[in-house]
C-alpha cells in the first residue's frame, strides 16, 4: 500500500510538460492497486478454518477454479518441508 501511495505522490508532482512521464505512473500505480485487490481476494479464500477442516489441496483447487488463468492441479501436493509452490508466467 505505501509503494502505490508513493507512486501516486510522484505522479502528482510531475510537471503537465511530461504528461507521458504522468502517464506510466498512473499505469504503474493502477497496477499496483490491482495487484493488492487480487491478494486481498486470495487471502479471503484462504480462511484458517478450510484450511484446517480440509488442507491446502483442497483450498488450493477452490482458488484455482476462481482464477481466470486456466490452471491444473496435482491432486497431491506435498506437505512440509517437501511442499514448494512454483509460480508461472
Amino acid at each position: 500500500m505505501t509503494l502505490g501511495l508513493q507512486v501516486r505522490a510522484a505522479e502528482e508532482s510531475v510537471p503537465a510538460a511530461a504528461a507521458e512521464l504522468k502517464w506510466e505512473l498512473t499505469q504503474v500505480a493502477d497496477g499496483l492497486m490491482d495487484v493488492m485487490r487480487d491478494v486481498r481476494e486470495i487471502s479471503r479464500g484462504i480462511h484458517p478454518a478450510i484450511l484446517s477442516e480440509c488442507g491446502l489441496g483442497p483450498v488450493v483447487k477452490a482458488l484455482a477454479r476462481r482464477s481466470p488463468v486456466q490452471s491444473e492441479i496435482s491432486p497431491e501436493i506435498p506437505t512440509g518441508s517437501q511442499a514448494t509452490f512454483v509460480g508461472c508466467n
